[in-house]
């Protein structure tokens, strides 16, 4: 994460959910991606590992709670790692910056040959817009 600092040394760097109860809904702040999911974005050459602290569906039920349970997801940004439990949530409004919505729907340009993972932005918000979960901007 840092140049020529540390190198070789396992660095952590957690994401996060935040679940607040308040005027009686359930409301998520991002919901994280877990680690099998987040795999998918990296290269097999990628020195890069993920492992689950604790896996999104075990953290609401923690809390008493299933992805249904869910009134209101809040996504701060449309990254992956932000957004890849999202569409779980199906029957959440879900509200997003527009203008981060208007990025990750716009065309991208072809990615260079060295690159080989997907879009880490658009499968999840893609799976949004054609779901039936109603999407706010703010």
């Amino acid at each position: 994460m840092t140049y020529r600092l540390n190198m070789g040394e396992k660095i952590e760097i957690p994401y996060f959910s935040w679940y607040v109860k308040g005027a009686d809904k359930n409301i998520i702040i991002d919901t994280g991606i877990d680690a099998a999911h987040d795999m998918k974005y990296h290269s097999s050459r990628s020195p890069v590992r993920f492992t689950d602290i604790q896996l999104f569906y075990d953290a609401l039920v923690s809390q008493g709670l299933k992805p249904e349970d869910i009134d209101y997801v809040i996504q701060t940004h449309g990254a992956y790692d932000h957004t890849g439990n999202t569409a779980k949530c199906r029957k959440a409004n879900v509200f997003m910056q527009e203008e981060e919505w208007k990025f990750a729907m716009a065309p991208r340009p072809p990615a260079p040959p060295s690159r080989t993972a997907p879009s880490p932005i658009l499968p999840f918000l893609v799976q949004l817009r054609n779901s039936r979960m109603a999407t706010h901007f703010y």
